[in-house]
């Protein structure tokens, strides 16, 4: 089945990423004259998005498994683990994205300690877990697109613990 429905999507996402690291360890310059020259970007970005039909495949199977679960206690007991999982997912990307902001700039949360890349991630999942609860935390914004991705955050945060909170 696999291979009738995602194997040339994934084929096709994995071929193209081998050429481009391909081409940058041969010549890091010639990477960047392909990708001025053509619009590889954005194709990138095109196959990279149909991955994201697998999501909703995924919601389709856990509708089907919450509908499926006969008893009513183990059926909430599975919905409120996957809104954990969806939360978990959700602060990794966050995490990602702080540790990016951290890495532009001179000064930055992340160039204000001396953290090895493994650190550095679990300070930053440590940091959007926190936003999303009442907890605290010692890491702070610094530079001005800290203080703007923190204050988008916060907004996530609010929006997703309350709609937790409220199914």
């Amino acid at each position: 089945h696999y291979f009738k429905t995602w194997f040339p999507a994934d084929f096709t996402i994995v071929m193209l990423d081998f050429l481009s690291v391909s081409i940058a360890v041969e010549d890091p310059n010639g990477i960047v004259r392909l990708i001025r020259g053509s619009r590889l970007p954005r194709l990138l970005r095109l196959f990279r998005l149909l991955r994201l039909l697998r999501v909703r495949s995924l919601l389709e199977v856990g509708s089907w498994i919450t509908n499926s679960i006969s008893n009513e206690r183990n059926a909430v007991l599975f919905r409120v683990f996957s809104l954990i999982l969806g939360i978990l997912v959700l602060n990794h990307f966050i995490a990602c994205l702080w540790y990016l902001v951290g890495t532009e700039g001179e000064i930055t949360w992340l160039t204000q300690r001396d953290m090895d890349q493994a650190h550095a991630y679990a300070a930053a999942l440590h940091w959007s877990l926190t936003q999303f609860t009442p907890a605290t935390q010692n890491l702070a914004p610094v530079s001005f697109s800290e203080r703007i991705v923190a204050s988008a955050v916060v907004l996530v945060a609010l929006v997703t613990f309350s709609t937790f909170l409220g199914t």
